[in-house]
């Protein structure tokens, strides 16, 4: 009987243990007035959180990676190619 009802925990945990990735327009942490879409990849206990910003400049594509852990840009913009 315990062995049933530990498969059945075990089994239960795995299964409610999921990660998720999604897409979400939102405000430039320096305020800028740019629209940007934000990317952001699974969670992860121990590895610093980031998350790629994009945005569009005068018909490019633009990408910089935001470090939320830290509260810091960890690059500069990056040309990604033209806006379609």
């Amino acid at each position: 009987m315990k062995r049933i009802i530990s498969m059945l925990l075990a089994l239960i945990t795995c299964l409610t243990l999921s990660v998720t990735a999604f897409a979400d327009v939102i405000v430039a942490p320096d305020g800028s007035d740019i629209e940007i879409i934000a990317v952001q990849s699974g969670d992860s206990t121990r590895a610093e959180e980031t998350l790629w910003y994009f945005r569009v400049v005068d018909g490019r594509v633009q990408m910089r990676l935001w470090s939320l852990t830290y509260r810091k840009w960890l690059t500069e913009w990056i040309d990604v190619g033209p806006a379609p």
